[in-house]
């Protein structure tokens, strides 16, 4: 990977608030999609958890205050 570009979005949604979150890389090369595809989808997408679940957490203890 060369470079990698998240992009967090916020906005609401009814009562609570819609959380969007994408991300972009740049490979060094076209023969590296077929390994960094999978491999990215799996790691980004079990970071990506951890972090909403955080933030959930803080939130409600934010709300809680």
């Amino acid at each position: 990977v060369r470079e990698g570009n998240a992009d967090w979005r916020f906005g609401p949604q009814g009562n609570d608030t819609d959380v969007t979150w994408s991300y972009v890389f740049t490979l060094t090369g076209v023969l590296a999609w077929p390994l960094a595809k999978p491999l990215l989808a799996w790691c980004m997408g079990t970071a990506m958890r951890r972090c909403l679940d955080a933030l959930a957490i803080d939130v409600a203890r934010v709300e809680s205050c």
